[in-house]
């Protein structure tokens, strides 16, 4: 146990890991890795109790993630117990967290929409996960993903992103969030190829990943079990 700061904000006699190596990040150039979970995701393999999550070790009542667009050349940002009006536009609309761990809404009644198709989400719940790199759906967004031109690889030409429809996720409340061909349009690290961002399993759950979240600004409200998103607004519009 011991005791870090996260900007002005410290836990004290927290639980932290450490780890020589890791397998999904040893190509990842960072310091380490913080996930603003609940306590129900603090077991570590087989061992109980080992400690609180960060959400509740930071005491936190809110926290702010804007994530970075990497050909806008600027930084992603968390704030802690504030949000940063300058990085979105618009009202934030808020949803209910479904669950006690991850950070879920619930999806009952969501289409997503790519071009002139639109099918319904077989799955009863979204999660948002910055951590994961493209937007995942159930087997039904196979429809959606059918329209584009693959390539025997399954990469599609870069200027896709350029000229790519939006995809559109109409929520429960019937409100509807685009992301454009630029965010889900992803570039390989060789080559002039690109994929996409946009995943179909056989999964229960559909995760909005870095895609969407660099699409909108996301308010995790942790006192009111509830999480938002606003426009995200970048450079050269960044407020």
């Amino acid at each position: 146990m011991t005791d870090y700061s996260i900007g002005t904000i410290t836990a004290t006699n927290a639980c932290v890991g450490v780890s020589a190596w890791e397998d999904q990040f040893d190509e990842i150039d960072d310091a380490g890795i913080i996930g603003f979970a609940f306590g129900a995701f603090s077991q570590i393999g087989n061992v109980t109790n080992t400690g609180k999550g960060p959400i509740e070790d930071l005491n936190l009542q809110k926290f702010g993630l804007y994530l970075q667009s990497s050909r806008d050349g600027d930084d992603g940002e968390i704030t802690l117990n504030r949000v940063n009006s300058a990085r979105f536009t618009g009202s934030i609309n808020y949803y209910p967290v479904t669950g006690p761990g991850f950070w879920s809404l619930q999806a009952a009644n969501t289409t997503i929409s790519l071009g002139n198709e639109t099918v319904q989400m077989s799955s009863g719940n979204l999660i948002t996960d910055s951590g994961t790199p493209s937007i995942g759906f159930g087997l039904e967004a196979n429809a959606l993903l059918g329209l584009m031109s693959f390539s025997a690889n399954g990469t599609v030409e870069c200027s896709y992103g350029q000229t790519g429809p939006d995809l559109t996720i109409t929520l429960d409340d019937g409100k509807t969030y685009d992301v454009p061909a630029s965010e889900y349009v992803i570039a390989l690290e060789t080559g002039d190829l690109c994929t996409i961002g946009i995943t179909a399993s056989s999964g229960t759950t559909g995760v909005l990943g870095s895609p969407f979240l660099r699409s909108y600004y996301t308010v995790h409200d942790v006192a009111n079990q509830r999480q938002g998103f606003a426009k995200a607004v970048h450079p050269p519009n960044l407020m």
